[in-house]
């Protein structure tokens, strides 16, 4: 499944890996947002708005496109979604929303098995979940104190706060990139070592962090391949 724009507008597409023609499977009637394929069964998340709104809802179909189901639909008129991802064994999906304030968005999870949502954060506007581990059961969460300067916080589910795990001084940049794939491990790109960005891991047993890519420019990207085998990264 991929987004195009050759019916005229950015929609999504489906095509066989084995070769053969993509088939638009989507008609959104605003802007496309972000997607992602269930990777356990036929279900496909997205996000799309109505009329151009910018207020993105959130969609249940399948690679077909067949009965796309709005996850959202019963949301105040100004409430938007955005969307982090399903769960590794393809039972929920992990998404944002301000349905109970439009000043905070909130983290849920929508089981697919119930066809319903449940709160699993509540977000007082300091702090915004940002990566999910693959068995959706930790977070990673932003706050950003300025420009050049952010926080990482960890959540586990069951705990009653968030917790800082990138405590410094000064202005220094931190951005998670993704979980090791028995989420014991955050990757993270920071500057803190200097003007260009460096990936490091960090052990989220002893919140100690190690330097692991130094590249020509600003590391960008780290993330572990579904299967466990592959580590790859992008460099500026």
């Amino acid at each position: 499944v991929f987004s195009s724009d050759a019916g005229g507008r950015a929609d999504l597409w489906s095509a066989p890996i084995a070769g053969g023609q993509p088939k638009q499977i989507t008609h959104v009637e605003g802007f496309l947002g972000s997607f992602e394929c269930s990777p356990t069964s036929d279900h496909l998340a997205y996000l799309a708005d109505r009329g151009g709104t910018e207020l993105m809802h959130l969609f249940l179909s399948n690679v077909n496109g067949e009965a796309p189901k709005d996850l959202t639909a019963a949301d105040p008129a100004t409430a938007r979604a955005d969307l982090l991802g399903w769960t590794e064994d393809g039972r929920a999906i992990l998404y944002k929303s301000n349905r109970r304030d439009e000043k905070f968005m909130d983290l849920y999870e929508y089981e697919l098995k119930s066809g319903k949502s449940k709160l699993l954060l509540q977000s007082d506007g300091k702090l915004d979940a940002n990566i999910a581990s693959r068995d959706g059961k930790r977070f990673i969460l932003t706050e950003t104190l300025s420009d050049v300067n952010f926080n990482l916080y960890l959540f586990d589910r069951g705990m009653k706060a968030p917790v800082l795990i990138t405590p410094h001084t000064g202005d220094v940049s931190y951005g998670p990139t993704g979980f090791s794939r028995d989420g014991k491990t955050l990757y993270f790109v920071s500057d803190e070592k200097g003007e260009l960005g460096e990936l490091y891991e960090m052990d989220l047993a002893t919140k100690r962090s190690t330097p692991k890519l130094k590249g020509d420019g600003d590391v960008e990207d780290a993330q572990v391949s579904r299967g466990g085998r592959y580590f790859i990264t992008s460099v500026n």
